[in-house]
């Protein structure tokens, strides 16, 4: 199944996971689909803005191009509270990974 993680913070603390059956970032673009790797992406890096909210991901498709997407963070978080399972750090993250299968 297709994962996604995000770690939220809480007072300069990580406090738990997001997890998503959905991906928030695939290959749907005929760029993303053909290359040297076909059908894959990856993010490589991020920026979030001085606005605090715009985030600018960079990633690499296909492994021939490398890209920019550009999303809000609250748009983002909000997507995940109602889509993803929240995780609260009761386990180490490594117990939790390997519960889940990630």
């Amino acid at each position: 199944t297709k994962k996604l993680l995000i770690v939220p913070k809480t007072k300069n603390r990580i406090s738990g996971l997001y997890f998503s059956s959905e991906w928030i970032l695939g290959p749907t673009r005929e760029y993303e689909q053909v290359g040297d790797v076909s059908a894959v992406v990856f993010p490589t890096g991020y920026v979030l803005d001085d606005d605090g909210d715009t985030l600018y991901i960079y990633y690499g498709a296909a492994d021939s191009s490398i890209c920019l997407a550009t999303t809000s963070v609250r748009e983002l978080l909000g997507w995940l509270k109602k889509t993803a399972i929240w995780v609260l750090f009761e386990k180490r993250l490594c117990d939790i990974l390997h519960d889940r299968q990630i």
